[in-house]
């Protein structure tokens, strides 16, 4: 099935839609769904960044056939979507011609910047040096490319941006729409061999999980991308990662597989050895480069540590259902494990801070610039990067705590401390709904062994727009914004 087209416009590209396959829709109204707009039902937008206006015409080829036009339950929403920008359509009779329709691949590359500095902005500019071929670059390469499942994963991104930036639900729902192409053309590659562990296919399945996390289409759905992910991740090996594109994807997805981990209460793909030894050669590469710092080699050898803590928490977990005598036996070893991994992040904690100190010594007060990356990222980065080493340490205490009565004051004193640079949203939900089923009430003159309760944080209820930098939290933080880990007691 040919799936529709969303056209960005571009004078550029207007020679190359002469030559589509879409000439005979365009010229044949009645069998497209768009309007022209003079209609005042059209709304006028600005620019995304104030630069010659960017629009989106939404259409369905003459060949779809009508069962599948009206397939998706957003469809009979598409004849408002098809004309949201100004300057889009114009002509004297009000029909749509040749001259007036652009390539869809005209300005995806700055569309998709202006959403990735919205989105990422700190980790993106604190990261867009250390790898080969970041993610901007990459889609500037892809132009031309039109309809595939990576492209219209991109369009809905950038399309529910654009809803969230102007407060047009059209958008959103065109999105969803995009979404679902992208999601069915996902499908397609992976059942092709020789295409299901590219990089096209890994980055589709990124982008669809990123737009998950940003919509909850469905309150589980990017879980089930993270382990579709997580399948595709091992089938590659570690390093397909190393060079390329290939090393951006992982930098910029690895740390929602930490979420990922603990919240479906398993290890974490990247705490085997040949993971950690992937984190250990991008370090060293980056200790190569002529700009490197050594806050890139903390922050690698932090994300190491953290990768470590789902499988902590699945052990003790595991642990706790166990009975008095067994538990008994086992509990020493565990808690050694634990009590060095909690070490391990104490000295990354302060590593950090001595590291990014250095770097801002250096600098001059008046310079607004760290090399190429302004302040004001680099401050971000460091103070995202700080929380979610502190949030660790709190679930490393946790499973302490579960373990070790004894440590009770100096772990409560400790967890108050670092949780004063947590916000109430990461250490207080403040919806039971956002909990994970709780164990059983106390019953009278019975005790009751501690348990461990996971709470994600990423959810419908908790999510915020496109516009807003919630995934830069989620990954400058190694994923541990989206999840809280709690002692019942």
């Amino acid at each position: 099935m040919p799936p529709p087209m969303t056209l960005f416009c571009s004078k550029r590209d207007r020679a190359l839609v002469r030559r589509s396959s879409t000439v005979l829709a365009l010229q044949r109204p009645q069998s497209t769904l768009y309007r022209s707009c003079d209609d005042p039902g059209v709304q006028r937008t600005a620019s995304l960044a104030e630069t010659p206006p960017v629009g989106i015409l939404v259409f369905v080829p003459l060949d779809t056939p009508p069962s599948q036009q009206t397939q998706s339950p957003h469809q009979d929403r598409l004849p408002h979507l098809q004309c949201l920008a100004n300057g889009l359509l114009s002509d004297r009779r009000d029909r749509i011609t040749l001259i007036d329709a652009v390539a869809a691949s005209s300005q995806q590359t700055e569309v998709f910047a202006n959403y990735v500095l919205a989105a990422f902005p700190c980790y993106f500019m604190c990261t867009v040096n250390r790898v080969p071929i970041n993610w901007v670059a990459y889609v500037h390469s892809r132009r031309g490319s039109l309809n595939t499942p990576f492209d219209w994963a991109l369009r809905a991104s950038t399309t529910a941006y654009t809803g969230a930036l102007h407060n047009d639900p059209r958008y959103t729902d065109a999105a969803r729409v995009m979404y679902t192409w992208s999601l069915r053309g996902l499908a397609a590659m992976l059942s092709d061999t020789s295409r299901a562990t590219s990089d096209e296919a890994l980055a589709t399945a990124i982008s669809l999980a990123c737009f998950e996390v940003q919509n909850c289409t469905n309150p589980d759905s990017w879980l089930r991308h993270a382990a579709g992910i997580k399948t595709m991740m091992r089938l590659r090996g570690p390093q397909a990662h190393l060079h390329g594109f290939g090393r951006a994807m992982y930098i910029v997805y690895r740390n929602l597989m930490v979420t990922a981990a603990l919240l479906s209460g398993e290890e974490c793909l990247l705490q085997e050895p040949e993971w950690q030894d992937l984190n250990r050669q991008i370090a060293a590469d980056n200790a190569r480069r002529p700009d490197s710092s050594a806050y890139t080699d903390v922050a690698e050898r932090g994300f190491n540590e953290i990768s470590k803590v789902p499988g902590y928490v699945k052990r003790v977990r595991e642990l706790l259902a166990l009975p008095s005598k067994k538990r008994a036996s086992l509990q020493p070893a565990l808690l050694r494990d634990v009590l060095a991994a909690r070490a391990a992040l104490r000295g990354i904690h302060t590593e950090f801070g001595v590291a990014v100190s250095m770097v801002r010594a250096g600098q001059n007060e008046q310079q607004g610039f760290i090399g190429p990356l302004p302040f004001v990222f680099f401050d971000g980065f460091s103070c995202l990067y700080v929380r979610g080493i502190r949030s660790a340490l709190v679930i490393l205490n946790n499973l302490i705590l579960a373990m070790d009565e004894k440590q009770r004051t100096t772990i409560e004193a400790e967890n108050r401390t670092l949780s004063d640079g947590i916000p109430d949203v990461v250490s207080e939900p403040k919806r039971e709904e956002y909990e994970s089923p709780l164990t059983p009430p106390k019953l009278p003159g019975r005790s009751r062994k501690p348990a461990l309760a996971i709470r994600s944080l990423i959810s419908p209820q908790t999510r915020e727009p496109p516009t807003s930098n919630m995934m830069d939290r989620l990954v400058t933080t190694m994923g541990m914004d989206g999840v809280r880990v709690t002692l019942l007691e």
